[in-house]
């Protein structure tokens, strides 16, 4: 956990370095809100933990149906949170190894090439592009190993 940790850090550390060019209100609001936000991704962290562990309890027990039923309903969970946790921060909030080195790419690309275009717009768009830019190698990894897994406990 720590080296995707780090990568990822790597990359938000280039997107500092380009907002540090904007004025400090930007600086300072990249700061706080990048804090604030924390709290609201613990029970991400969480979610991917709790599957780990449930994923490989029942990978043991050669069970990949609950595998698939069980990260279908903890995606609802997840689902459910983001809408619960986006409506709070719209409503009261004012501020704004391979799926690591995706989210340091995408955080990365935003720093070098949309900051200084875009501006503070650009660098609060960062983490979502850098998201998406994991998610593009995480649903298919995801979507491969059930297949390979599928096809070692059917033999």
């Amino acid at each position: 956990m720590w080296k995707e940790n780090s990568i990822t850090a790597i990359g938000s550390v280039i997107l500092q370095t380009a907002v540090n060019g904007l004025e400090s209100t930007a600086v300072a609001s990249m700061t706080a809100g990048g804090k604030f936000a924390m709290f609201f991704y613990c029970p991400y962290d969480e979610f991917g933990a709790t599957m780990a562990t449930y994923a490989g309890q029942n990978v043991g027990a050669c069970r990949l149906d609950r595998v698939t039923k069980g990260m279908l309903h903890c995606s609802y969970l997840a689902a459910a949170y983001c809408v619960l946790a986006g409506v709070f921060l719209i409503g009261f909030g004012k501020l704004a190894i391979f799926a690591g080195v995706a989210e340091m790419v995408g955080r990365s690309a935003v720093g070098f090439g949309f900051v200084t275009v875009f501006g503070f717009t650009a660098a609060c768009l960062a983490s979502p592009a850098a998201w998406i830019l994991a998610d593009l190698f995480l649903i298919p990894a995801y979507c491969y190993c059930v297949r390979e897994l599928d096809k070692i406990i059917e033999k």
